[in-house]
């Protein structure tokens, strides 16, 4: 039976926005109560390499889209010890901006996608 490799799994948030909380529930009066919409990219850290999964935004996304843009993914690599070079694979798990829009400014090129995705392009 082949050996299944143990990852650390780490969330790196990048970016946020706020949103009028009656956006998603119906029970809250518009204008009452604001939350706050944090995004993340993953690195799953171990061996035989790390791997990114989604490759998250860039910042000039993040203005036109009014999201606050925190740090870059080649940022929170280091932050966690890592370097960016280091990262041969990358995954995207689905077509939308905030999970593939980073991916010409991201370290490794995602080698895999979910072929539903591919075949159905992102939601309108």
């Amino acid at each position: 039976m082949p050996t299944i490799p143990a990852y650390q799994i780490y969330a790196m948030r990048y970016a946020e926005s706020q949103y009028d909380l009656s956006t998603f529930l119906l029970t809250i009066p518009p204008g009452h109560e604001t939350t706050t919409r944090d995004f993340f990219v993953w690195l799953l850290q171990g061996e035989p390499e790390p791997i990114v999964v989604d490759t998250g935004f860039t910042p000039q996304i993040a203005a036109v889209c009014q999201r606050t843009y925190h740090v870059r993914l080649v940022d929170q690599l280091r932050t966690l010890g890592g370097d960016a070079k280091d990262v041969k694979k990358g995954t995207i798990t689905h077509l939308h901006w905030d999970h593939f829009g980073g991916v010409a400014t991201s370290p490794t090129p995602p080698s895999t996608c979910k072929p539903k995705s591919i075949s159905t392009g992102p939601a309108r």
